[in-house]
């Protein structure tokens, strides 16, 4: 799943939009208040998944775990 890993948060977005869109058309036989209490739910679920996969600012590494910036005593220098 390789556009996950490119764009977790586009897949996110239209993943809640198409669970919006079912909703709104009644193919999803719900109430408002399901339809948002399902939204915060998945809008969570996705949200820490995306947070797995994209890099983390303050420790940013390649695939292999190299450092993406420079170590410390390179500043120095």
């Amino acid at each position: 799943m390789t556009i996950f890993k490119r764009e977790p948060v586009l897949i996110q977005a239209a993943a809640l939009a198409v669970f919006n869109v079912l909703g709104a058309f009644g193919l999803i036989h719900w109430t408002c208040s399901q339809l948002t209490a399902a939204n915060a739910a998945i809008a969570a679920i996705l949200g820490i998944v995306v947070r797995q996969v994209v890099t983390p600012l303050n420790d940013p590494r390649d695939a292999q775990g190299r450092r993406l910036a420079p170590e410390p005593e390179e500043l120095t220098a």
